[in-house]
């Protein structure tokens, strides 16, 4: 058995990056010694974590605090490479980009792979510099890198200048659903998109179309399942009251269950800059939405 560590800048979110982390720690779990890691957060609880993570999944949080990278950097860093040593860690799945910043100098003189898997579009370069060279030391320093398309697997290699044997790419994937009694409900009017609230969802055009369509059509409404960056949750609060649709534009919030969320809505609508493979459009796919 190896000690396998998925590590994840923040699990205290619910998108589909934390539920990749999680239900890979669950079924790694089954064959291996698996640590769950957040880098930093205020999730010091598995039990309150956005999905159900299995007993036998060893959860650790290096610092208890939300925090920015460039706050957090040395001491994570030093934390992160203690915990590789005093655990034996042989594998370092970083799930996701951010992680790539602490991983490259945590792990320097000691025997332990790493895998990055990637699960947005090499297209988006919406966070900034910190995260294309997160990106960059990821896509350089790792032994294996991972996509979710071939499409994506290819834009790899020739960016970065990488040998076809270190790319690779796995389809992300949708868990089933407990029930095959799923229906398109045809008079159903209410449309529906999931997602965090940052700018690669492009949240300020779904308000802008919010804005016309409802306008347009008085008897559709549309409900937003997430959350995320307080300013452009606001941002799309004000562009309803601009467009006076807010009676008819609802946001949600996090809810738990896709059974919970899809049903008794029309169409799922995605604003979105760039995407990997999104699970909430698999997960749309699923409840027959168009």
């Amino acid at each position: 058995m190896k000690n396998i560590c998925l590590l994840k800048w923040n699990l205290n979110e619910i998108d589909g990056g934390v539920k990749v982390a999680i239900e890979l720690a669950n079924e790694l779990s089954s064959f291996h010694n698996v640590f769950l890691v957040d880098i930093a957060s205020d999730q010091i609880n598995r039990d309150k974590l956005p999905f159900i993570l299995n007993d036998n999944v060893v959860f650790h949080t290096l610092v208890n605090k939300k925090l920015r990278v460039r706050e957090v950097i040395f001491s994570a860093i030093l934390k992160l490479r203690k915990y590789i040593k005093d655990n034996n860690i042989d594998i370092i799945l970083s799930v996701g980009t951010m992680p790539n910043a602490f991983w490259v100098l945590a792990k320097i003189g000691l025997d332990v792979k790493v895998i990055y898997a990637d699960h947005t579009s090499l297209d988006d370069d919406q966070e900034g510099r910190l995260y294309y060279l997160s990106r960059f030391l990821g896509a350089k320093f790792s032994d294996k890198v991972i996509t979710l398309t071939e499409s994506n697997k290819n834009k790899y290699i020739n960016r970065f200048n990488l040998p076809p044997h270190k790319v690779d790419f796995i389809y992300n994937w949708s868990n089933p659903i407990l029930t095959e009694d799923i229906n398109y409900h045809i008079n159903a009017k209410s449309l529906i998109t999931v997602g965090r609230f940052s700018k690669q969802k492009g949240f300020n055009l779904l308000g802008v179309v919010a804005g016309k369509l409802l306008n347009k059509y008085h008897d559709l409404s549309w409900d937003i399942y997430g959350e995320g960056n307080e300013v452009i949750k606001n941002n799309l609060l004000n562009e309803a009251y601009k467009y006076n649709i807010s009676d008819r534009l609802f946001l949600k919030g996090n809810v738990n269950g896709t059974e919970n969320i899809y049903p008794h809505h029309s169409i799922y609508v995605m604003t979105s800059y760039s995407e990997g493979l999104p699970l909430v459009l698999l997960e749309a796919q699923q409840y027959k939405l168009p």
